[in-house]
């Protein structure tokens, strides 16, 4: 990813502009970086994504940096808090995307997670566990949604489960 929109303060010229601008208009020339200046995640991650029906991110703004797909996996989700440090999981086996993204400069991991609850209520997930602002599980159907939040970055896990008779491994 490009180091600018991760730390601007290392740049000189950021350094300056600091130091120099009003507050408002260094502020301003930020924002204008962050909506302007977008890194595009590499060719065969966005191709392995886009039929995923989370592809562009929850969080509008947010840049697409891996993803990996697979025909049939098992992934453990959260589904209750429980004894120890795990909690209670479920085991989901079926299709499986993974994907990272980088979340816009500016916006915090609190509001990464509002706003991807958010987006999955009105996609019609339920909300099945949510251990704020780092994990976050909704299911709909035979489909299982995973948010990893980490700050500046976060993962989606989207697994639909195999039927019975599905045995593609």
């Amino acid at each position: 990813m490009n180091p600018l929109l991760r730390d601007p303060r290392g740049f000189p010229w950021v350094r300056w502009a600091s130091q120099t601008l009003p507050p408002a208009a260094f502020a301003g020339l930020m924002i204008l970086l962050g909506l302007t200046l977008r890194v595009s995640g590499p060719a065969s991650a966005l191709n392995d994504c886009k039929d995923s029906p989370f592809a562009a991110g929850t969080v509008p703004g947010s840049t697409l940096h891996r993803c990996e797909s697979e025909p049939m996996r098992i992934l453990r989700v959260p589904v209750a808090e429980g004894l120890g440090v795990g909690g209670t999981a479920r085991a989901v086996r079926g299709s499986y995307v993974h994907q990272e993204f980088d979340a816009p400069f500016g916006v915090g991991e609190d509001e990464i997670f509002r706003e991807t609850a958010s987006t999955l209520e009105e996609a019609g997930l339920s909300i099945v566990y949510q251990h704020p602002p780092e994990l976050l599980t909704a299911r709909r159907g035979q489909t299982w949604y995973l948010l990893e939040n980490n700050g500046s970055y976060y993962g989606q896990t989207i697994v639909t489960e195999a039927g019975p008779g599905d045995s593609k491994e």
